[in-house]
């Protein structure tokens, strides 16, 4: 299928599951001015993909385009009956209202999916980093029958991951028909578009409900006309551009750093001196001085000062392969003595740059469904008496459903995101009574609220449980963080203009509304989360000195150090890089201080009337705020125990989604201050925007410049047409495969390690999704934790079933073991283990399949 017609088809699939999600998005959204509109083709692939997953599961249909279609008819059924015939008219009238609103919404989720297709048509290979690994989650549900899906890379079990997204993709493949290896693309330029229009959403509703506040103040009536979401339309488009497109300010330090510019610059600073050798050197510890510019950054890629500029030097746009890579490991952890720890902070610009189709970026779009919802209850619940639980139950039935299905679909897509928002939906809904009620009667009435989050909990686990039952993770535990704290430069070039808006922002709200702050409650959020946070890192590492586990790991990051040494160290340390843990502390007593100071003054402050803290969109930009500095704080003092035992899974997850919520809390808080500040403030404030914006441009741009140019084939969106190049052998037979074995047996091909940089390992089962006996097992250990031990010796065994000179018992005791039909024979193979032991497959098996140096054998019946 040529490229054009596989994008239309995913357009107009897309668009399909958007207009059979329209009439529940109309009712879920009842509240909000844009009707759920912006979010109807999320809110449609992930109704539509759940019933799906779910019948598949349970085994009323078969993973094909049939149950595909029977899910997409019975969510427009069930749509359609909610909806009700007078929802209808309805419906049909605010669509006729609001044409202008609409068409401006379809142009640009139709622009941003072509030019991340024409992005991706430009950097389009399935390879290197985690594409391989995405691409056989995708190829491996394709051809599993039904649900749990078979884990193409460990045959004889399920895939051990959170595989939604990937069961979304799967599902546009078979009603489209377009293949896998271009879907892939089209995955991620669709992700992108769908993020675009779903920032641009939230941020949207936020501004029109501040407008409508803001009316509503200064007359009795205020109808909106038909334009007044178009207008809001253009303000809001700040959100996808901070969000999504703007990047981080490494790029333009990057920039500066390949052309030498700001070389001699040095700053007086006191800093801790880990004694790194490429940082100067010297015995850790606190030291003051005068430092160079991008030693004190220590940014990877550029932490040694370059050579000044030269007179005339034509500047250089692109400071080498990849350099871009580094914008993603800005927080350069090291230890007390200097050694590097590796740490990962992603921003959406980065991810859809680098185009791994990874479950954080899978889940993007889907998130900003989540905190539309947080929006949605926060009204419902300021507008409506909640009575008893039952009641609500009754009256509410259905979006507590489908906010359930949102918030646990976040679990099945990227299992750090359910937490997080359903902390975001949880503190929005409490909001909402708090505002009309009052503490007072919100603590006698505190059942019915308190039970909204354990109900949102246990029926978001309850609607994915065929997911969770077989489920294997690596988390163990908390584990403390008092060596690495993230130094304040750093989060300053990585949260770029997202933590430079989110401050300005807040820090005007703060100032403005000064009279309602409630200063108490501030000191003890800002502090006492601190606080907190402290005493659970302390108790932890007293914990692991008790344990035989943990205490020698922990000895490892302190380690020649004694206790004593370690503990002077990691003091000044803390006392020195301070201020990413003081400044999210801050952010989080200012906004409790607001929110408290809204909830209170709405029932004691005479001067409420001309605060806009009563806005229910100022509000659930303060839960924005606050989550989002709840997530930077964190990681400086706990993190989650996996298999890496360091902090980098923690931030890059924490990180990722403080970007999202700042993103759009700034945009919005950018349009507020428009209205509202005094106009010097808000014409610094704008310059200073503007100069952020303009900064973390100069990172997106000559990124995709780089990532783009090179790329040496001609433009397309086929992401193994470059494998099909280089390696016409491996992909004749993947092509064979493919066309002739429909079913799923076990075949056998050569293991090494991951990441494709020990060679392209595991290719074939990664191409057809055919099951192979072990597939990147360093990520099979990440995935399966504990149980991987009862695996991991098949390494060993396929090892010796190809070295092995004859069909010894150990040899056929792999292949009976495994079921093992087919067996790849390379120079692949030849290059890893040799050639002592392919005389036996020559003798006893069929070769089925032959292309060069590439020989496919199958087992006969019956033996050997």
């Amino acid at each position: 299928m040529p490229d054009f017609l596989a994008f239309l088809s995913w357009y107009l699939a897309v668009t399909v599951a958007g207009l059979i999600a329209l009439p529940p998005a109309f009712r879920l959204f009842s509240l909000l001015p844009d009707r759920g509109y912006t979010l109807a083709r999320p809110l449609g692939l992930l109704t539509v993909g759940y019933v799906f997953w779910l019948l598949g599961s349970l085994g009323f249909v078969r993973n094909d385009a049939a149950g595909v279609w029977i899910a997409l008819l019975l969510v427009l059924l069930a749509g359609a009956l909610w909806l009700r015939r007078e929802g209808w008219a309805e419906l049909r009238d605010w669509l006729n209202a609001q044409r202008g609103f609409v068409l401006a919404v379809e142009a640009l989720f139709l622009l941003a999916f072509a030019a991340w297709a024409w992005v991706r048509a430009h950097n389009p290979d399935i390879a290197g980093t985690e594409k391989p690994m995405e691409f056989m989650f995708i190829n491996a549900i394709l051809r599993s029958p039904a649900f749990p899906p078979n884990d193409a890379w460990l045959s004889g079990h399920a895939i051990s991951y959170y595989y939604f997204g990937y069961v979304l993709v799967a599902a546009l493949i078979h009603v489209t028909g377009v293949a896998s290896s271009v879907a892939f693309n089209l995955a991620l330029a669709l992700l992108f578009a769908l993020t675009v229009t779903g920032a641009l959403g939230v941020t949207l509703n936020l501004i029109a409900l501040a407008r409508e506040e803001g009316r509503r103040k200064k007359e009795e009536e205020c109808p909106a006309t038909s334009h007044f979401l178009l207008s809001t339309f253009w303000p809001a488009l700040f959100a996808p551009l901070m969000v999504v497109v703007a990047g981080n300010f490494y790029g333009v330090l990057r920039l500066a750093h390949a052309n030498g510019l700001l070389a001699d610059v040095h700053l007086p600073a006191l800093i801790y001196n880990t004694g790194a050798p490429e940082l100067g050197g010297g015995a850790p510890g606190a030291q003051f001085g005068f430092f160079n510019l991008y030693t004190w950054l220590d940014l990877k890629g550029m932490n040694t000062p370059p050579a000044p500029a030269s007179p005339g030097t034509t500047f250089n746009w692109d400071p080498g392969f990849w350099w871009w890579f580094n914008g993603a490991r800005v927080t350069h952890d090291r230890n007390l003595l200097g050694q590097e720890t590796e740490a990962i902070t992603e921003m959406p610009a980065f991810s859809f740059i680098l185009g791994d189709l990874h479950p954080h970026v899978l889940g993007l779009p889907f998130v900003f469904l989540a905190i539309a919802l947080a929006l949605q209850w926060l009204l419902w619940a300021r507008r409506n008496e909640i009575g008893e639980w039952r009641w609500m139950m009754k009256e509410q039935a259905a979006p507590l459903l489908l906010t359930a299905l949102a918030l646990g679909g976040l679990g099945f897509l990227n299992t750090w995101d359910f937490p997080i928002y359903l902390f975001v939906v949880t503190a929005a809904f409490t909001l909402g009574p708090a505002q009309t009620w009052g503490w007072q009667r919100l603590r006698a009435q505190w059942l019915t609220v308190a039970a909204f989050a354990p109900a949102l909990l246990l029926a978001g686990v309850a609607l994915y449980l065929p997911f969770y039952v077989g489920f294997q993770t690596q988390a163990g535990g908390l584990l403390p963080n008092l060596i690495y704290p993230t130094r304040f430069q750093q989060t300053v070039v990585f949260f770029a203009h997202t933590l430079i808006g989110a401050l300005l922002f807040l820090l005007w709200l703060a100032v403005r509304e000064r009279a309602q702050l409630d200063g108490r409650v501030a000191r003890w959020a800002g502090g006492g989360i601190v606080a907190l946070l402290l005493l659970v890192a302390v108790t932890l590492s007293v914990a692991a000195t008790l344990s035989p586990e943990l205490s020698g790991f922990a000895m490892q990051f302190i380690a020649p150090l004694s206790p004593g040494e370690a503990l002077a160290l990691t003091v000044q340390r803390r006392l020195i890089d301070s201020f990413t843990t003081l400044v999210p502390a801050l952010m989080i007593g200012l906004c409790a201080g607001l929110v408290a100071g809204a909830v209170r003054g709405r029932f004691s402050s005479s001067n409420f009337q001309s605060s806009i803290l009563g806005s229910p969109a100022v509000l659930l930009s303060l839960v924005l705020l606050l989550t989002g500095a709840l997530l930077l704080l964190g990681p400086e003092f706990v993190y989650l125990r996996d298999l890496f035992g360091t902090r980098m899974n923690t931030i890059f997850k924490f990180y990722f989604q403080a970007w999202v919520l700042w993103g759009v809390a700034g945009a919005f808080g950018l349009w507020l201050m428009a209205q509202h500040a005094r106009l010097w403030v808000w014409r610094i404030g704008a310059v200073v925007m503007a100069l952020a914006i303009g900064a973390s441009l100069m990172y997106t741009i000559p990124a995709i410049f780089s990532a783009t140019r090179s790329f040496a084939g001609p433009p397309t969106l086929d992401g193994m047409a470059y494998f099909a190049r280089n390696y016409p052998n491996d992909w004749a037979a993947i092509q064979w495969l493919n066309r002739n074995v429909p079913d799923a047996p076990t075949l056998a091909e050569g293991i090494g390690g991951q990441y494709w940089i020990e060679g392209r390992f595991s290719r074939i089962s990664m191409a057809t999704g055919l099951p192979t006996v072990l597939g990147w097992p360093g990520h099979q250990s990440q995935w399966r934790g504990r149980y991987f031990g009862n695996v991991a010796g098949r390494e060993n065994e396929i090892r010796n079933l190809y070295q092995s000179r004859s069909w010894d018992e150990a040899a056929l005791r792999t292949l009976d073991a495994y079921g093992i039909e087919y067996v790849v024979w390379s120079d692949l193979e030849r290059q890893k283990y040799g050639r002592s032991g392919e005389a036996k497959f020559t003798e006893l098996m069929r070769p089925v399949f032959q292309s060069g140096d590439l020989t496919l054998y199958q087992r006969l019946n019956g033996g050997p």
